[in-house]
Formats: structure tokens, sequence, C-alpha cells
């Protein structure tokens, strides 16, 4: 009867210790989660603001080429008419 309630003991320390391990696994896991959730948000906002980045940089891209598009029109149509009246 003794060894029967020896064994008891030993199955509920086990028992207790697997819970420990459980709850010490779940602590861990809720705290990598929390970190990986951080990691993603401050990847998405990262994301967001080099589109939004790339987008200025296009536009501004996209101006200079048109300003120096008609300065070179306004500079060749200038030089034309030098040449033209250098020529009369």
């Amino acid at each position: 009867m003794e060894e029967l309630g020896n064994k008891v003991t030993v199955i509920e320390e086990q028992k207790k210790d697997i819970a420990r391990q459980q709850v010490s696994s779940e602590s861990e896991f809720d705290k990598q989660k929390a970190l990986l959730d951080q990691k993603i948000d401050f990847l998405e906002k990262e994301v967001a603001d080099l589109s939004k980045r790339e987008k200025d940089l296009t536009t501004e891209l996209r101006n200079s080429k048109k300003e120096f598009l008609s300065q070179n029109k306004e500079n060749a149509q200038l030089l034309e008419k030098q040449i033209k009246d250098q020529i009369k």
C-alpha cells in the first residue's frame, strides 16, 4: 500500500512538472509571438513608408524630366533663332 502511495506521489509530481513546463512553454510562445507581431508591424510600416517615398521620388523625377525637356526645347528654339538671325 505504501508503495502504491509513493507511485501516486511520483506521478503527481511528474504531472506538476509537466504542467509547469507547459505554462513555461506557453509563456515563451506568447513572448515570441508578441515579438514577431511587433516585427511584422514595424516591417509593414517600413514598407508603407518606402512605398510613399518611392511614389514621391517618382513624381519628383517626372517633374524634373518635364522641366528639363521644357528648358531643352526653349534652348533649342533660342539657338535656332540665333542661327537664323546670323544667316540673315
